[in-house]
């Protein structure tokens, strides 16, 4: 008896280890206090398959007539099922059925309640663009749930609706909702578990919706300092990171995080985020190399299709994330990059289509990226033009993609690079670099410029800085591009480099016809010469003739 009382009290310290422990050191046969205590402690730890096995003996164990004892340990475990099924629906979706057939619909009402409601068709349309609507109906049922149903069942509750309203449409809500939770929970203690959950899904919040990286780092500071298992934290912690390293354009840094944290979730993925990570590792290893992206594309191979493997991109784990898992398996995968910026817009169909407003988002950007036009109108023309956080800086980045005025263009490039998303404002330097015949002088310079202070401050080798080829001058050009920036002439050029003036005259026409220049000023004016010159040879670095940012990593096709 002393046993359950024990693991429950470790338990109310976030310590799921001692708590098993304890389980497995106590006398007699497994009750069922014991089988639920030993399954929270198992979900705790991330053993969320091991948990679920255990949640089947209990509901195989249960033969009517239940008694009071019993019908408590059920509800207890089927309050956890329902936290589970938040993120793994596919793993625990059938034992949280049958825990619900035994009990009958009065166990847990309001929940029941709840996730009707929130399987209802979006509401947003002409007169409501933003779904409000739906929202004020979500917190009033939130609140009717708190006030009349028990507190364990209403937490949960609270639970599944911040999740759903954050990742699915509305994620400054959500964020309330959930905060307002985790300040709770922490205040009364308890339920370390639950808060667990809570502070992982604002984690992906800030994953999915917001887009300055400064403050991410913040909170994954506070994440890392947060109880619960370690291991669970750190992996979340290594996928949110991949994310913030992709949008700073440290591809490499990226797979790296990603890897990690699919190593984490091997063999069990407490969070749904297996599939995802499998698939953020091959899309960054597309831009590190052809070794890399050829093993990430085999290791996603394996880790969706291998034997005993359930992580499927697009159809497990958690549902909120999983069309944008497709998409960067996409991505990684290697087919042409056309057909991948077409089908990412039409997986942004079908997530807009679900009112899935977050994946519509990203699937859209990665589609706009690939070089989809149709992609960005679509982007300009949604219901979500207005939101703020992550959605802003994608309707920002179709506005720079499409608009005619290369300042604008150039003015929101430097206000990405300004907020750590380097590789979104770089990606529109790229393509307004492809067209810079159609810019003036002025605007060549400061795009010049741009891409000059971004690759100063690279912290790592970045394929999309790489692609601005035409800018590495060799070391002929650079000490030409110097004397007639010291205004010498042609003669006296050739003189100082032991050149005849008519090789002086050839390097500034081919200088002059690589830059769209007509002049000699307009040249000049652009900026070329740094104070350190190249350690190149005397060849000239030819333009590689790229387009979108995403149309040719290696591997792309």
């Amino acid at each position: 008896r002393r046993g359950p009382r024990a693991a429950e009290a470790a338990l109310q310290r976030s310590w799921p280890r001692a708590a098993l422990s304890i389980l497995d050191a106590a006398a007699g046969q497994p009750d069922g206090a014991r089988t639920a205590a030993r399954v929270r402690s198992l979900l705790g730890l991330g053993r969320v398959r091991e948990g679920v096995r255990h949640m089947e003996d209990l509901v195989d164990a249960a033969q009517p007539p239940l008694t009071p004892g019993f019908t408590a340990v059920l509800r207890e475990v089927l309050l956890l099922a329902r936290r589970l099924e938040i993120f793994r629906p596919e793993l625990v979706g059938p034992v949280r059925r049958r825990l619900s057939a035994a009990l009958g619909p009065s166990a847990t009402p309001s929940i029941d309640r709840v996730t009707v409601l929130l399987e209802e068709p979006c509401s947003a349309g002409a007169a409501d663009p933003e779904g409000l609507g739906e929202v004020r109906q979500w917190l009033r049922e939130l609140g009717r749930v708190r006030e009349e149903a028990p507190r364990d069942e209403g937490v949960m509750a609270q639970l599944i609706i911040g999740t759903r309203l954050g990742l699915r449409r509305h994620p400054d809500f959500g964020r309330l909702v959930l905060s307002s939770l985790v300040d709770e929970l922490s205040a009364d203690g308890g339920s370390p578990d639950v808060e667990e959950c809570a502070r992982a899904v604002l984690q992906m919040l800030t994953m999915i919706a917001g887009w300055r990286t400064d403050t991410l780092r913040l909170e994954l500071e506070a994440w890392r300092h947060a109880d619960g298992d370690a291991g669970t934290a750190l992996a979340v912690d290594d996928i949110i990171g991949a994310v913030a390293a992709m949008q700073g354009d440290r591809m490499a840094t990226a797979a790296q995080l990603a890897v990690a944290a699919l190593e984490a979730w091997w063999e069990d993925d407490p969070y749904g985020l297996a599939g995802f990570a499998a698939a953020v590792h091959a899309a960054c290893a597309s831009y590190v190399g052809p070794v890399r992206h050829r093993q990430a594309r085999e290791l996603l191979q394996e880790a969706t299709q291998g034997e005993g493997r359930s992580v499927t991109c697009g159809e497990t784990g958690l549902p909120e994330l999983r069309l944008v898992s497709e998409g960067m398996a996409l991505i990684g995968g290697g087919p042409p990059a056309q057909e991948v910026a077409h089908q990412l817009a039409s997986l942004g169909a079908r997530a807009r289509a679900a009112g899935e407003w977050a994946q519509e988002q990203q699937l859209l950007l990665l589609s706009v990226l690939s070089g989809w036009p149709p992609a960005a109108q679509a982007i300009l023309s949604s219901s979500w033009v207005r939101s703020g956080g992550r959605a802003r800086m994608i309707v920002l980045l179709a506005e720079a993609m499409t608009t005619d005025s290369g300042d604008r263009a150039l003015e929101i490039a430097e206000t990405l690079l300004d907020a750590d998303a380097e590789f979104f404002g770089c990606s529109i330097l790229l393509v307004r670099w492809q067209s810079r015949a159609e810019l003036d002088v002025g605007q060549r310079a400061r795009l010049v410029g741009a891409v000059r202070r971004a690759q100063r401050s690279a912290p790592e080798a970045s394929w999309v800085l790489g692609a601005f080829t035409e800018l590495a001058l060799s070391l002929r050009e650079h000490r030409v591009l110097t004397f007639l920036q010291e205004g010498l002439s042609t003669r006296e050029a050739a003189a100082e480099l032991h050149l005849s003036p008519r090789t002086v005259e050839a390097v500034v026409s081919g200088l002059l016809q690589r830059f769209s220049c007509r002049n000699r000023l307009e040249l000049l004016q652009l900026g070329l010469v740094e104070d350190e010159p190249p350690a190149q040879d005397e060849q000239t670095v030819e333009a590689t003739g790229r387009g979108w940012p995403l149309a040719g990593p290696p591997g792309a096709g």
